[in-house]
């Protein structure tokens, strides 16, 4: 699995992608599903398989005073993401610029214009209006 530690890191020509974005501390259940159903999904779309997370939490930024205490630290997480057959994982250094980044233009600037993601699979508690309003329009439907 390639590991890009920031956007820039990524080649121009990777992808298509099928993509997962996420915190993915403690590697549960949960995300294992999601990843094997994007690991499978590419494989079948001959597509890269990509896990998007965010380096710090952005807790961190956002309300240092309500931080969770994070189970796995991130070199134990880039382990266990390596494991589910991912392609690659970007971690996207979460800064306070960063989180002005609006939900449509994550979809757009990232998601499909860096990424070249072709789907996006996230678990049940992914934000409704990301997944219901944003992204088909950042992302045509074949």
């Amino acid at each position: 699995m390639r590991i890009f530690r920031s956007l820039e890191e990524v080649p121009a020509d990777f992808g298509p992608t099928i993509v997962s974005v996420g915190n993915f501390d403690g590697i549960h259940c949960g995300h294992l599903s999601v990843l094997k159903e994007v690991t499978e999904r590419a494989r079948k779309n001959h597509s890269k398989a990509m896990a998007v997370t965010f380096e710090p939490h952005p807790f961190l930024i956002l309300r240092p005073d309500v931080t969770p205490r994070l189970i796995t630290p991130l070199a134990t997480k880039e382990a266990l993401l390596a494991q589910t057959g991912l392609d690659a994982l970007l971690e996207i250094p979460f800064t306070r610029d960063f989180s002005m980044t609006t939900p449509e233009e994550f979809a757009r600037d990232i998601l499909a214009g860096k990424l070249h993601a072709q789907e996006v699979h996230e678990g049940d508690n992914f934000p409704i209006i990301f997944t219901s309003v944003i992204m088909p329009r950042a992302i045509p439907q074949a």
